[in-house]
C-alpha cells in the first residue's frame, strides 16, 4: 500500500469480482455490477472479453497462471462472506463494519444492508478512489454508509470508528476479507482485541495465511491458505 496511491490488491480483488459477474448469471457464484468500474483500462478491456465465453477460458488461465489461486479463492470467500452477512443481519445485527474495504461493493450488492449502520473502513488513498469512481457513475451514496479513513499501522480503529458514530454497545458484524497478511503483528492484534470488547452477540469474519507467500519466477506461490472464519463475540 503506498501512501498516495489506491490499493493495487483492491484492484486486482475487483478483477477477480468483475470475471465472475461476466459468466453465465445461472453459473456465477455472484453479480457485482461495480467491479468492472474500479480497473484500469487494460483490466476493463480483460474482464470485457470475459463475457466471450471460449476468451472467457483464456483470461482466467492468464490470470491463474500469473497468481495461482488468487482468483478463485477472492470468488470463493466472496460469496461465502456474502452469505454470511445476509445471515448475521437476517439474525438481528443491525451494523455492519467492512475493514480494509478496498473495492468491495457488498454494501451496495446486498439489499439488506440498505437498512442498517454501514462503515466502510480503509486507507484514505483507497477511499478516495473509492468515492471518485462511484461519484463518476452517477451512484447516489447511501445515507447509511460511513466513509472511514483509517491507516491500521498508525491509527486506533475504536477512535476512528467513534468519531463516525459506529456504537460499540451494540453487535456488529465486522469484515475483514484480505487484510491481515499485508499488516504488522500489533495492528492485527489490536484491531482483534478491538473488536472482542464490542457487544456481545458481534460477530467477526477473517481469513487469512499461514506461512508466507514467496516470490517465483515473477509469480506468487500460496504455501497455505485459510478459507473465511466466523467468531460470535
Amino acid at each position: 500500500m503506498e501512501s498516495n496511491k489506491a490499493s493495487r490488491t483492491a484492484e486486482y480483488m475487483a478483477f477477480y469480482r468483475a470475471m465472475e459477474s461476466a459468466r453465465p448469471r445461472a453459473k456465477r457464484l455472484f453479480t457485482d455490477a461495480f467491479a468492472i468500474h474500479f480497473l484500469r483500462p487494460s483490466l476493463r478491456r480483460a474482464a470485457m472479453v470475459s463475457r466471450i465465453p471460449y476468451l472467457a477460458t483464456v483470461v482466467a488461465w492468464y490470470a491463474d497462471r500469473k497468481a495461482p489461486g488468487a482468483r478463485t479463492s477472492a470468488i470463493a470467500r466472496t460469496r461465502l462472506i456474502d452469505d454470511i452477512v445476509s445471515q448475521a443481519l437476517h439474525e438481528g445485527i443491525h451494523q455492519v463494519v467492512i475493514l480494509g474495504a478496498g473495492f468491495d461493493c457488498r454494501i451496495y450488492r446486498l439489499s439488506d444492508i440498505s437498512s442498517v449502520a454501514a462503515f466502510e473502513v480503509d486507507h484514505p488513498a483507497t477511499v478516495a478512489v473509492k468515492l471518485s469512481r462511484l461519484r463518476g457513475l452517477g451512484a447516489k451514496l447511501p445515507a447509511n454508509v460511513r466513509f472511514v479513513q483509517i491507516d491500521f499501522d498508525r491509527q486506533s480503529l475504536a477512535e476512528t470508528l467513534q468519531q463516525e458514530g459506529f456504537d460499540s454497545g451494540q453487535p456488529a458484524i465486522f469484515v475483514w476479507e484480505g487484510v491481515t497478511n499485508y499488516l504488522t503483528a500489533s495492528a492485527v492484534d489490536a484491531v482483534l482485541r478491538y473488536v472482542a470488547g464490542c457487544a456481545g452477540g458481534s460477530r467477526l469474519v477473517i481469513d487469512t495465511l499461514l506461512g508466507h507467500i514467496k516470490p517465483e519466477k515473477n509469480r506468487f506461490r500460496l504455501d497455505r491458505m485459510v478459507q473465511p472464519q466466523t467468531a460470535v463475540l
